[in-house]
């Protein structure tokens, strides 16, 4: 990986030290170059013939082969919506819920992991709490039992980093016969998140962090063997087999309602409502063409360098990162004790939430991008500390030590 090259492909890195990918990756002159492709082929040839419709489509159809090889599932467990919350609302209301059902999660986890949980009559949403920013997999064998339809985790909590293990969730899902899904916005793109070795049933993940996609756009997966069970919570005509834009049947009907008038088509008759026998009968209102366009060069962007390349570079980064910390005497928020339960992704704080508040305005004035996150976890990392938080910082394989040395420099000065 040669990084001068890649730096070169990200222009914010001319002009600020961009430590902040768990929030948004700013657009790499790749998608750039993608999103005016797009907006060039729409101007100059629209897509009123079925072919043109074709060429406008297939780098969406792309995408979902592209998220297929990077989370090594299978292109029909795969679905393009829009955001990682209508991923996590279309599983939760294809579920069927009974009364006494509980949804196991953690204290640290996104909203959009719990919210759609919270509607539901009497179903309870159990938080596994946090002892100095980890878990251990005893705390959540606690807390699933029998009645636990489904577990919900952030594969990589976004507030200080703490990474789960994948398959020892899966045991204790099985233990039980519950569903393991699992946001993986914080770490699809950084870590390796490997569908088959993990037996995951699903994934929610929208791809404009470390995917270094568009801001709109997401990854939904569903496991080969649950696409079919499951009937979605919502209808679109893309959803229904006989339109499918995948191979065979749907590509048929599709000319077909090119070439003859309209009103003969089954689509008009009112029947045959038969959903894809894919993961598309979960897209519900189509990902838009260019964010698709966007979202398969991203994606293929990520693969060339690979999954590996980035966890050893974002790691290394993290441990030169950690060690400035220290030195300037910040307290880690992010437990660091095992590699296994790393990421990219790391917080800290000066010592009150109103210093950590003064150093996030000064460092991003002074072109230091980070981010100040906070949980509504009951309890902090330390005594007098109410909720666990502070300055997050995210390493991303584009970031050098020059970055780190600029927000080092700058913190010294503030604690000073």
């Amino acid at each position: 990986m040669k990084i001068d090259n890649i730096r070169r492909d990200f222009p914010v890195l001319r002009t600020r030290a961009f430590l902040d990918t768990a929030s948004f990756c700013p657009y790499s002159v790749p998608v750039v170059k993608a999103i005016e492709h797009y907006l060039t082929f729409m101007s100059l040839a629209p897509s009123n013939t079925f072919e043109q419709f074709l060429l406008h489509r297939s780098p969406v159809e792309e995408a979902k082969k592209e998220a297929a090889e990077l989370l090594n599932a299978k292109e029909k467990e795969i679905a393009l919506i829009n955001t990682t919350s209508q991923g996590m609302y279309t599983v939760a209301n294809c579920l069927d819920w009974e009364k006494g059902n509980n949804v196991v999660t953690t204290d640290q986890t996104h909203p959009c992991c719990t919210i759609t949980y919270m509607g539901l009559p009497g179903v309870e949403l159990r938080l596994v709490k946090n002892v100095d920013g980890a878990y251990s997999l005893s705390d959540f064998e606690e807390m699933v039992d029998d009645d636990t339809k489904i577990i919900t985790v952030c594969h990589t909590e976004w507030i200080n980093g703490f990474t789960h293990d994948l398959k020892a969730l899966r045991r204790v899902a099985d233990d039980h016969g519950a569903y393991l899904m699992v946001d993986t916005v914080q770490s699809l793109g950084q870590l390796e998140v490997d569908v088959e070795s993990t037996g995951l049933d699903f994934i929610s993940c929208r791809c404009y962090k470390w995917q270094t996609g568009p801001l709109n756009g997401a990854i939904l997966f569903v496991r080969e063997e649950l696409v079919e069970e499951f009937e979605p919570p919502f209808m679109g005509f893309r959803q229904l087999e006989e339109l499918s834009l995948e191979r065979g049947e749907g590509l048929r009907m599709w000319r077909m309602m090119g070439n003859q008038n309209p009103a003969s088509h089954p689509i008009y008759s009112y029947e045959n409502r038969d959903y894809a026998k894919t993961a598309a009968r979960f897209e519900g209102p189509p990902i838009p063409a260019v964010d698709g366009w966007a979202l398969n060069t991203a994606l293929k962007y990520i693969r060339s360098i690979g999954i590996e390349t980035i966890r050893k570079r974002n790691l290394k980064l993290s441990d030169y990162l950690i060690e400035g910390l220290l030195d300037i005497g910040c307290i880690l928020n992010t437990p660091i004790n095992e590699e296994k339960h790393r990421s990219g992704l790391l917080c800290y704080t000066t010592g009150s939430y109103e210093s950590d508040y003064e150093s996030v305005r000064t460092l991003n004035s002074m072109g230091v991008s980070v981010s100040l996150r906070y949980s509504a976890a009951e309890k902090g990392w330390r005594e007098g500390m109410p909720h666990l938080g502070g300055i997050r910082v995210s390493t991303h394989f584009f970031n050098n030590e020059e970055d780190i040395d600029k927000l080092i420099e700058l913190q010294k000065a503030l604690l000073a």
